[in-house]
């Protein structure tokens, strides 16, 4: 019995991360492949755990689409109004021709849908661009 208790103990005191740190404190140059292993697989899983808790905090903000975008606003805008993507790219168009910050002022200015006011681009789009002004804002003057 005191045998197998004796055996324990040597199995206990095998520990390869012991070992290792032994190896280095002793500054023996002998050391097990299984010993550069293990330091090897601790290395790389304390980088992995240093990376994915790096993650965090950048995963939580860019999770959120806030409103203070102006393109996060658009597409919310283009999808709320189920216009598709061809219509949304429009709108983003039409957005760069009139120079403006937040493209979202489309959907409050119908005076922008005016093929007289478009770029020569966009006038080669004008039915297209006037259905469009017309679905978001009906029969407005504008």
């Amino acid at each position: 019995m005191s045998e197998l208790v004796f055996d324990g103990v040597l199995l206990a005191q095998s520990d390869p991360v012991e070992r290792l740190a032994n190896a280095f404190r002793e500054r023996q140059v002998r050391m097990d492949s299984g010993d550069v292993v293990v330091a090897v697989l601790l290395l790389l899983g304390l980088v992995v755990a240093l990376w994915l808790l790096s993650r965090l905090p950048s995963r939580r903000t860019t999770r959120r689409a806030s409103p203070s975008r102006p393109l996060v606003l658009l597409l919310s805008l283009c999808r709320a109004h189920k216009l598709a993507w061809s219509e949304c790219w429009l709108l983003w168009r039409v957005a760069r021709h009139h120079g403006l910050d937040d493209p979202a002022r489309l959907f409050v200015e119908p005076e922008r849908f005016d093929p007289a006011n478009a770029g020569p681009v966009l006038r080669l789009r004008a039915e297209e661009l006037e259905a469009l002004g017309r679905r978001l804002f009906g029969n407005l003057p504008g």
